[in-house]
């Protein structure tokens, strides 16, 4: 299930774990039905040198996460919590 929400996602995934996860811009997109905002936070990771995103589903008007490396991760974890999508 993971992979198949990775594929839908409107940026590319990271080759490493050196490489940033998430877009290279401020986004709003719609994954199965749910819309997000995925945004620059402004930040780098400290012991990881990768782009910081914030992350939030304006379906829920929910903040995922204020700054986190892994947007894939928060986007991924959200529609599984929430029953976006049957796991």
């Amino acid at each position: 299930m993971d992979r198949e929400l990775e594929k839908l996602l409107p940026w590319d995934q990271p080759n490493n774990v050196y490489e940033d996860d998430g877009p290279p811009q401020d986004m709003e997109f719609e994954l199965k039905g749910v819309r997000f905002n995925v945004y620059l936070s402004g930040e780098i990771g400290l012991d990881s040198m990768r782009t910081k995103y914030g992350v939030k589903c304006l379906s829920c008007n929910e903040l995922l996460h204020p700054s986190t490396t892994s947007a894939t991760i928060r986007v991924i974890q959200h529609m599984k919590e929430k029953s976006h999508v049957k796991i």
